[in-house]
């Protein structure tokens, strides 16, 4: 959201002093602090804290001052009734409902997105507050709702709130989204207008979607330091936090958030009605330098099991003197023999590996005061398969075992717990866990899925040893495009399904841009067939293939020897790294085009003799790029 400045006639006096202060109508009216020099950066009231000042913040948290509950409004309230209450709120109150929040879950919050400074923590999250919904800018409190013109929980883009939280991050909302399962140390709402709508919970669930994507950062992308939370804060935008290999992925969103973070927290504007924007100018362009994110720190984002704190149970003797008492305290020690747990996921019928599989588990510690506690965590087989689990912090630990709570959504594969076979080996203090996983009969498809059929030309049957590439373009407000690529490995899945998820701040997208990524096959822009389900806006590819027969000349594999296959045989040589064959863009030359480009034998592979030839031939000086 936007503001507009609005500016008066200047006394000559106010110019002279260089200072612009519009009166106030009212208690809720923004003042506008700006310089006639400087751009128009920030709005609203500078005021006391709420809390005591006294707290150590850090340590401590705020202590919620305005005494918020689970929820800030009845339960039994109209959508309406709580909507009016959520209006009414200043910014000041804005800023601590989501204090609370953090506050409350501080701990898993740190350990997940690694900041240990509580206070660059809630500048985070009032920075993505002020991208998404201005903070309210004084006028609408938290009472911010978009993308709900479809009808009731029907776009999965429809939010509400600060963080402007999607109903895709709540419980029982439509089944056909993915559902998001990964976060058990935080409890999730069911999807209604007393959770959607209350102020609290719309705060609660946004702060556990960005620990969502940051379990995946994490677990399935390999990310570390602070592309955990860059990354996150791209999924919560655009549904992907996959890297980019685009900086225009992260310029309008996630980094201008880490920047507007600054403004609250290096100037002082983390307790008051203040407020900045998107793209406000002026002073705010001193915190959009390339290395903005260094301000985040370095400290490592973790997986690691989050418990509640408590202190080390002891067993206690004392002697008392006159004056002079002796402690003695002693540790219990850990189980003397630590198991380690082997997890191996397959394939019922095949028994294959099954290799992108995420599972939640519990670690149940019995401690020497006969408390149970489980300690919830996961694990996923994408960079290895089986996984070998050892549980951590094991102080005045007598006894623990591990128990699979539940496997995460899987478009092609279902669970049974009854499918886990379970063998110790006691002389090496392993537990050995197959996980059998059952193939649906048909894949879980959701509304908005794209499905690719890879066939073969000839028979029309699936193709099931050939990989491929494609890429989801999206086109964004101020123009510029990012591509996510995906992977087709026919040997694994076929119909290969996705369910794009499409930024707010996109203007246009478009799924495509399909290669051969091994060679094996060839095809054209013709042999692509696409058909779209306008209900459900489902659509359906299908890639007829032929074996491979090289057409010499054709390095961008569109079936015709142009200017292009020049171009594209040149920027592989220049900038392998995106053009290349293992390259980031979706147009990087692939097996198939090295092969086709090929056609000059007085140099080995790839030169830029092949382009020079290419050329000649297009200038009839040679009658064929047949390399033989």
């Amino acid at each position: 959201m936007k503001l507009k400045r609005i500016c008066g006639l200047l006394t000559a006096f106010a110019i002279c002093t260089a200072a612009c202060v519009p009166t106030i109508a009212d208690d809720r009216t923004p003042v506008f602090n700006a310089s006639a020099a400087d751009a128009w950066y920030f709005a609203g009231e500078t005021c006391d804290p709420l809390h005591d000042t006294s707290r150590d913040v850090q340590k401590e948290g705020v202590g919620n001052p305005l005494n918020f509950g689970e929820r800030n409004t009845p339960a039994d309230a109209s959508a309406a009734e709580i909507r009016a209450i959520n209006h009414k709120m200043t910014v000041q109150e804005v800023k601590y409902a989501l204090y609370k929040e953090i506050d409350e879950h501080w701990d898993l919050i740190s350990t997940r997105l690694g900041q240990p400074d509580r206070e660059k923590m809630y500048a985070l999250f009032l920075g993505l507050g002020s991208r998404e919904s201005t903070l309210g800018e004084g006028k609408i409190g938290s009472d911010h709702e978009t993308a709900y013109e479809d009808g009731w929980g029907v776009n999965s883009a429809h939010a509400y709130g600060t963080l402007q939280t999607a109903v895709t991050a709540f419980k029982d909302c439509d089944p056909k989204f993915m559902p998001e399962d990964n976060v058990p140390e935080m409890y999730q709402y069911s999807f209604t207008e007393q959770n959607f709508y209350d102020c609290i919970i719309s705060n609660h669930m946004g702060i556990r979607k960005i620990l969502h994507f940051a379990e995946i950062c994490i677990n399935q992308e390999k990310m570390h330091g602070y592309q955990v939370i860059r990354n996150s804060l791209k999924g919560f935008n655009t549904g992907w936090c996959t890297m980019a290999t685009d900086s225009g992925a992260y310029e309008t969103y996630a980094d201008e958030i880490c920047s507007m973070a600054q403004f609250y927290y290096n100037e002082g504007h983390l307790y008051d009605n203040v407020f900045t924007w998107t793209s406000a100018q002026g002073q705010m362009d001193k915190y959009r330098t390339a290395d903005r994110w260094d301000w985040w720190g370095d400290t490592e984002p973790s997986m690691a099991p989050i418990v509640e704190k408590q202190e080390p149970a002891t067993t206690t003797s004392t002697t008392t003197t006159i004056n002079t008492t002796t402690t003695t305290t002693t540790t219990v020690p850990t189980p003397s023999a630590q198991n380690k747990y082997v997890m191996k996921v397959v394939d019922k019928e095949t028994g294959e590996p099954v290799d992108d599989a995420s599972f939640m588990i519990a670690w149940n510690m019995t401690y020497n005061t006969g408390e149970k506690r489980a300690n919830i965590t996961t694990f996923n087989t994408e960079s290895e398969n089986p996984v070998t689990l050892t549980p951590s912090n094991l102080v005045n630990v007598t006894d623990y075992d591990l128990e699979i709570r539940s496997m995460s959504h899987h478009i092609y594969y279902t669970y049974n717990a009854d499918d886990v076979v379970v063998e110790k080996d006691a002389a090496n203090h392993t537990i050995n866990y197959t996980i059998k996983l059952t193939k649906r009969a048909e894949p879980q498809i959701s509304t908005g899925s794209c499905i690719v059929y890879v066939v073969d030309k000839a028979t029309g049957k699936l193709i099931n040893n050939g990989d491929f590439t494609a890429a989801l373009t999206v086109v964004f407000d101020d123009g510029h495009e990012s591509d996510t690529i995906y992977e087709i490995k026919t040997s694994k899945y076929n119909p290969f399904v996705f369910v794009p998820a499409i930024p707010k701040s996109s203007k246009s997208y478009s799924f495509g841009k399909f290669r051969s990524a091994d060679g094996k096959y060839s095809f054209t822009e013709e042999d692509i067939d696409c058909a779209v389900d306008t209900e459900t806006m489902i659509s359906t590819y299908t890639i007829k293939v032929s074996p491979y027969q090289a057409v010499y000349g054709d390095a961008n594999c569109d079936g015709t020897v142009d200017m292009s296959d020049i171009v594209l045989i040149m920027q592989s040589l220049a900038n392998p790294n995106k053009y290349g064959e293992k390259g980031t863009s979706a147009d990087h030359i692939t097996t198939a085009g090295l092969k086709n480009a090929d056609v000059d034998l007085s140099s080995q592979g790839l030169t830029s003799n092949d382009a020079l030839r290419i050329q000649e031939y297009l200038l009839h000086k040679i009658t064929s790029l047949d390399p033989k």
